[in-house]
């Protein structure tokens, strides 16, 4: 422990000195963060008005379904024959690439692949026509 004498020699003038930059150094890092919040929310309320973010989407509870599956489910009801990735989104005109999601329902079962990079709705076949199951996993045309 220090004595009373040892205190005093070492919160000198220059001690008191760099603590008095210390804080003034604090204050200015203080009013340069409050200023980058605000701009950041600036951007966040830009970018959500666009439709360029993801923030909606981070928010959505997990399981709940993505905005974008009832239009994406609506334009394969009225192509049963399957569209590409690029021929929903022409559809539904939006430039956020489908690939993934589009991959991420056939996964899940809610979209079948009738061909090379083309979905359709479960039980149709390229050619538009239901699909039935066959004994061994296999589908044949009606």
């Amino acid at each position: 422990m220090m004595d009373a004498h040892t205190i005093n020699q070492e919160t000198g003038a220059g001690f008191r000195e760099l603590i008095e930059n210390l804080h003034e150094q604090i204050e200015a890092d203080r009013e340069r963060e409050a200023v980058l919040l605000r701009l950041l929310e600036q951007v966040v309320l830009h970018l959500s008005g666009t439709g360029r973010t993801r923030v909606a989407s981070a928010q959505r509870p997990p399981g709940e379904p993505s905005p974008l599956h009832s239009p994406i489910f609506a334009v394969l009801l009225q192509h049963p024959a399957g569209c590409t990735p690029a021929q929903i989104q022409d559809a539904l005109g939006t430039d956020r690439p489908l690939a993934d999601l589009l991959r991420g329902l056939w996964r899940r079962g809610r979209l079948a692949r009738v061909g090379p990079g083309r979905y359709a709705l479960p039980g149709h076949s390229e050619t538009g026509h239901p699909v039935k199951e066959m004994s061994d996993g296999q589908t044949a045309s009606q």
